[in-house]
């Protein structure tokens, strides 16, 4: 299993990740694996080089200003469009585009993850669409 730092550049700021994959990224399902508000991706790695040993390719990108990135770490809205060129990267690096993964921890679980979209490729909502199958998810009434 190898784990490699990758950068790619994004609105003018350098972005870090860290690649992890068994005989490279060509054709193997991919999990991008974000870390959230944590200060960087450890809490991740243990899962990442399990999915890794199972064949997987996955990215724990680090966000804007966190880690080895650039930035602000206070623009969540730019590390969510990180996010999506991230997935794009892992496209250019030849990652089965049908199978993939993308997750992080829950907001109140701060250990192992959580992945959403398994088996909906790219265009999956992913768990975050306020529309499901056509029916529209029920509001929160506390």
């Amino acid at each position: 299993m190898d784990c490699q730092d990758v950068y790619f550049t994004h609105e003018g700021l350098r972005i870090h990740g860290y690649l992890y994959s068994s005989g490279g990224p060509v054709g193997k399902p991919a999990a991008l694996l974000l870390h959230g508000y944590t200060p960087d991706t450890l809490e991740l790695s243990a899962l990442a080089q399990k999915l890794a040993e199972f064949g997987w390719a996955c990215l724990l990108l680090e966000a804007r200003g966190r880690g080895s990135s650039e930035g602000d770490a206070e623009d969540t809205n730019g590390y969510a469009r990180d996010a999506l060129v991230a997935v794009k990267y892992m496209r250019i690096l030849g990652v089965d585009r049908k199978r993939n993964v993308r997750g992080g921890p829950e907001p109140r679980q701060r250990r192992g993850g959580t992945v959403r979209g398994a088996g909906r490729g790219s265009g999956g909502s992913g768990g975050a669409s306020p529309v499901r199958r056509g029916r529209p998810r029920r509001a929160w009434q506390g």
